[in-house]
């Protein structure tokens, strides 16, 4: 993806790897966005129990992607099919590949960042809180 080697992948670069098909099936996604997704839970996974509860999946996503807490509550309720109150690495990883890979509007994935038709700010807000 570092296609101008600077040691940064730029927001430019990650669109054009997207547009390229490193994320168009399931196996290029496991290769190429993968191990980024693999990092953002590790760093999510604040107490190393490798499962994802709802705060910490709303600490990263309002963090890194600046959704409100009601987005992130919402989401997470979708993305965890089993209601356990957890994801698992393999289910979080699941969820990003239906996100990126899978035409199926009715996916769990594509709560990812909240409801798909909800405009929200994308600003991050490195606060160790998310707003209500």
């Amino acid at each position: 993806m570092d296609t101008d080697h600077d040691g940064r992948v730029s927001l430019e670069e990650f669109r054009d790897a997207l547009a390229s098909g490193l994320a168009d099936s399931p196996e290029n996604y496991r290769r190429s966005v993968g191990p980024a997704a693999d990092l953002y839970f590790t760093l999510a996974d604040r107490d190393g129990d490798d499962l994802l509860s709802e705060t910490e999946f709303s600490r990263l996503y309002h963090g890194a992607f600046g959704l409100p807490r009601t987005v992130t509550r919402q989401a997470f309720a979708h993305l965890d099919t089993d209601g356990s109150g957890f994801l698992t690495r393999e289910q979080y990883q699941q969820r990003v590949i239906e996100y990126l890979c899978l035409d199926d509007p009715d996916a769990p994935g594509n709560w990812l960042f909240g409801p798909l038709d909800q405009p929200f700010s994308r600003t991050p807000s490195w606060t160790a809180e998310p707003p209500e």
